[in-house]
């Protein structure tokens, strides 16, 4: 019954905001992040996040504004605009989490282009051979996987260039190795071997 209540109190106008707030995220995502700079997942989410963060402040003003003209929409508050601007966000978000960041840095996709590719069965042996010349391929991967945690502040290049991990990446491994060992999951990648 409270959910009726709800579904009911949701008008019009706040939909259509929902759908404006959509379509501006995915014009950024196809126009503006569509030549997107390595590291491609971090900057994307930082240009959608600076993007959505525009969006709040530009909409929240002009509600404002609305307002102290004599313009009051109860039904179209700032609560329901912040709602719809904070889910346009997270859809894209996840869009772009699940679309272009994992085309883009996924051993499966490679899995499955190396055997579109091939256009025929390939052996374990050929799929892995044809990973390690296309996918790690040097220090491709390694390097963009690097790149991208000194962007969100857990690596840190010295000035010999070596890494080394900052203290919110030790956090973050030592949360890793947690998770890891509480869902009972492949430490190979959580606490991999060193290789001398």
């Amino acid at each position: 019954m409270r959910i009726n209540k709800i579904a009911l109190n949701v008008n019009n106008s706040q939909i259509l905001f929902l759908i404006i707030n959509l379509t501006l995220n995915f014009f950024y995502i196809f126009f503006i992040c569509k030549n997107n700079q390595e590291p491609i997942f971090t900057n994307g989410i930082t240009k959608l996040f600076l993007a959505n963060t525009f969006s709040f402040i530009f909409f929240i003003s002009l509600h404002l504004k609305l307002i102290n003209k004599g313009i009051d929409h109860k039904s179209n508050n700032i609560f329901s605009k912040t709602t719809s601007i904070l889910l346009a966000f997270l859809i894209s978000f996840l869009f772009w989490g699940l679309v272009p960041s994992i085309i883009d840095r996924s051993l499966s996709v490679n899995v499955i282009g190396t055997l579109n590719k091939a256009n025929r069965s390939l052996t374990l042996y050929e799929i892995n051979e044809s990973l390690l010349k296309n996918y790690v391929r040097g220090d491709f991967q390694a390097r963009k996987r690097i790149m991208e945690q000194i962007h969100v502040g857990t690596i840190k290049r010295n000035k010999n260039e070596t890494f080394q991990l900052t203290i919110k990446g030790k956090l973050i491994a030592k949360l890793n190795l947690l998770i890891a060992n509480y869902f009972n999951l492949d430490k190979s990648s959580a606490s991999p071997e060193i290789i001398p």
